[in-house]
C-alpha cells in the first residue's frame, strides 16, 4: 500500500467515530401559546339561586278577620231573609287546622198569613217581622292543613239569639196597632263548607244550620231551625 493510501485509511479510521458522534440539528422547540389578554378571560360561572317552589314552606297565619253574606231560610212560617255577618278568629296548631272564632250576624225575616175568626167577618190578615242579632262563638276544623290550597271545613258551637218580633194585623179596611216583643234565647249551630286560599286570605262557602227555641207571648213555644248558606272572605295574617 502506498503512503498516500495509508494516510487516507488512517484518516477514515480516526475520523469515523467523530463523525458518528457529531450531534445532528436540535429539534425545534414547540411554540409557547400566547398569554390571553385579561380583557378576553371568560367570566367564572356563578350559580344562580333557584327557589324551590314545590317544597317552600307556606307560613301559617295566626289571626284572621272575615265578612260573609248569605240568606236565611227558617224552616217554619217565616220567609227568607238576608244575613250579613262579620267574624274574627285565630289559627292554632302547627298546621292551622283548628280555628276558634266569634261571629256576629244580623237577620231580618217576614211572614204574612190569614186567619178566620168569628169576631172578624171580613177575615183577619196578620204580618210578622223578626229581626235578630246572633252572637256565635265556635270552633272550625279544617280537614286538611293550611298549606293545602283547598280543604273542607266543619264548625259548631253555641249561639245567643237576640230577637225583636213585631206582629200586626188588619181586618178589611181596619188596621190594628203593631205589637213588639223582645227576647233573648240560646241555641246552637253546625256548619259545613269548603275554603280555598286566595290572595292574602281564604275564599269560603258554608251552609249553616241554626236551632233556636222560640218562646214568647206572640209566637208561643216552638223550635225554630234556620238554614243559612253563605259566601265570604277571610283575611289572614
Amino acid at each position: 500500500m502506498s503512503r498516500t493510501g495509508s494516510a487516507l485509511l488512517l484518516l477514515l479510521l480516526t475520523g469515523a467515530p467523530a463523525l458518528a458522534q457529531e450531534p445532528g440539528p436540535a429539534p425545534a422547540e414547540p411554540d409557547e401559546p400566547d398569554e390571553p389578554d385579561e380583557d378576553e378571560l371568560p367570566l367564572p360561572a356563578v350559580p344562580l339561586p333557584v327557589a324551590n317552589i314545590a317544597t317552600a314552606p307556606v307560613p301559617v297565619p295566626r289571626l284572621y278577620v272575615g265578612a260573609h253574606v248569605g240568606a236565611s231560610f227558617a224552616l217554619a212560617a217565616l220567609g227568607p231573609g238576608v244575613t250579613p255577618s262579620i267574624e274574627a278568629g285565630g289559627l292554632i296548631g302547627p298546621d292551622g287546622r283548628f280555628q276558634p272564632f266569634l261571629s256576629v250576624s244580623y237577620t231580618e225575616a217576614h211572614a204574612t198569613g190569614t186567619a178566620e175568626d168569628p169576631a172578624f167577618p171580613d177575615g183577619y190578615t196578620w204580618t210578622l217581622a223578626r229581626r235578630s242579632t246572633t252572637v256565635a262563638p265556635g270552633l272550625r276544623v279544617r280537614l286538611l292543613p293550611w298549606r293545602e290550597r283547598l280543604s273542607p271545613e266543619f264548625a259548631a258551637g253555641p249561639l245567643l239569639d237576640i230577637a225583636s218580633i213585631t206582629v200586626g194585623g188588619a181586618s178589611g179596611d181596619a188596621a190594628f196597632p203593631e205589637t213588639t216583643e223582645a227576647r233573648v234565647a240560646g241555641g246552637g249551630f253546625v256548619s259545613a263548607g269548603l275554603a280555598g286560599r286566595l290572595g292574602p286570605g281564604q275564599l269560603e262557602g258554608h251552609v249553616t244550620l241554626c236551632v233556636v227555641p222560640e218562646t214568647g207571648d206572640l209566637t208561643g213555644s216552638l223550635l225554630l231551625p234556620t238554614l243559612a248558606p253563605s259566601i265570604g272572605y277571610r283575611v289572614t295574617r
